[in-house]
């Protein structure tokens, strides 16, 4: 995602087949932090949504449990809690696995 001064405020980052070899996984999205709570996020995985799921009826994402505005954010887009990972990326921090399907 691109501002009106032509810098990068955003991205993410999909697999096609990532979850279970079968579903889109994303892997990362990012807002820089001056452009945070201000919908971009939003903006950003409606791309995702209304990229992937014209071959898939469910997306799969994983995000830290300290990221409470992340969680709050897919909980809002209609995205559920289905698992947890311990230590998965960061020692003694686990990771939330969500899904959305069609």
């Amino acid at each position: 995602m691109i501002n009106s001064k032509g810098n990068c405020i955003g991205f993410l980052m999909v697999t096609d087949n990532g979850a279970f070899d079968m579903y889109p996984y994303l892997h990362l999205i990012m807002v820089h932090e001056d452009y945070r709570s201000k919908g971009y996020g939003s903006v950003l995985m409606k791309y995702y949504e209304d990229e992937f799921y014209q071959n898939s009826r469910k997306l799969f994402l994983l995000v830290g449990n300290f990221n409470t505005e992340a969680i709050k954010l897919y909980e809002r887009l209609g995205y559920i809690i289905c698992g947890e990972i311990e230590g998965f990326y960061i020692p003694g921090e686990n990771e939330i696995i969500m899904v959305k399907s069609k």
